[in-house]
């Protein structure tokens, strides 16, 4: 069996793990996660007529802002987001496209620019979280005075 590499773009951090090991099934587990929550993201947001409270004032952006959260937090914390700026790029897309595909004929759904800016928010709070959370980093072939 091919071990799998984590840290393709780095390769002088890149780890050889297993197939199969523990550590293997948490990064499959991880992957799966983000995967799932993004596809859950794509169906709840394309639901036709969907309508959340109020139109104007309902707890639409709030649901935004939560939602790109955990899709953030779960790209990060697997081997799709390796980096925080590959992470930003991916959830940002995804919201992209989120909000472009609702304006497809037959949804009765429409692009609203405050939505992606409520995306953004859930972007930004996941990544400064993570960011927050994460050990320090060392430069690996440095000396350290």
């Amino acid at each position: 069996m091919r071990p799998h590499v984590v840290g393709d773009d780095a390769p002088e951090a890149a780890l050889q793990i297993p197939r199969g090991s523990p550590a293997w099934w948490s990064a499959h587990w991880r992957r799966t996660a983000a995967i799932g929550a993004i596809l859950v993201l794509f169906i709840g947001t394309h639901i036709p007529k969907l309508e959340i409270g109020p139109p104007e004032d309902g707890p639409d952006k709030l649901l935004h802002l939560f939602a790109f959260a955990v899709v953030t937090l779960l790209l990060r914390v697997s081997s799709l987001g390796r980096t925080t700026g590959r992470t930003a790029v991916i959830a940002g897309l995804i919201a992209l496209v989120d909000e472009t595909t609702q304006e497809l004929p037959g949804l009765n759904r429409s692009f609203d620019l405050l939505d992606l800016v409520a995306d953004a928010g859930g972007i930004a709070l996941a990544l400064a979280w993570t960011s927050a959370l994460s050990p320090p980093r060392r430069e690996i072939g440095r000396a350290h005075v």
